[in-house]
C-alpha cells in the first residue's frame, strides 16, 4: 500500500467508525484533515537560484543529434567551399567540441583545433548549432 492510498484509506476508516474505537471527534477529523492538505500543498523552490544554475544547463541537445548537426554542416560547407570536410574540423575535433558544448566564441576557441581563423569563418554557424 502506497502513502496516497493511506492518505485517502485512514481517513475514511476513521470516518466510517461506528464503534467510535479509535475515538476521534469531529474537531480531531477536522485537524487531521487541515494537516494532510497543509502537508500536501505545493512547495516553491527555486533549484536555478539554490545550486546557481543557468537555463542553458537544461537545455542541452543529445551527442548524436549534435553529431549528425555538425557532420551535416560540415559536408554542405566544404561543398559549398570546394574543401575537403576535415579542414572544416575533423572528427576528433567534433568529439572535443561535443564533450565541451561550446556556447561562446571563447569556449570554442578552448576547443582543439579551432583558432582565430576558424573562429570568424565558422564560428557563428557552429555556435548556433549549439545553441539552438
Amino acid at each position: 500500500m502506497t502513502i496516497y492510498d493511506q492518505i485517502k484509506t485512514t481517513p475514511e476508516k476513521y470516518q466510517n467508525d461506528k464503534a467510535n474505537a479509535y475515538d476521534l471527534s469531529e474537531k480531531d477529523m477536522y485537524d487531521i484533515a487541515i494537516l494532510l492538505i497543509r502537508l500536501n500543498s505545493p512547495v516553491d523552490i527555486n533549484l536555478i537560484a539554490k545550486y546557481q544554475l543557468v537555463n542553458n544547463d537544461f537545455q542541452k541537445k543529445e551527442a548524436t543529434q549534435l553529431c549528425e548537426e555538425l557532420t551535416l554542416y560540415r559536408l554542405h560547407t566544404s561543398r559549398a567551399e570546394n574543401i575537403k570536410a576535415y579542414y572544416i574540423f575533423n572528427n576528433n575535433e567534433m568529439e572535443d567540441m561535443i564533450a565541451r558544448y561550446p556556447r561562446t566564441e571563447e569556449e570554442l576557441l578552448a576547443v582543439k583545433g579551432f583558432g582565430k581563423a576558424k573562429l570568424e569563418k565558422y564560428g557563428a554557424a557552429i555556435l548556433s548549432i549549439f545553441n539552438r
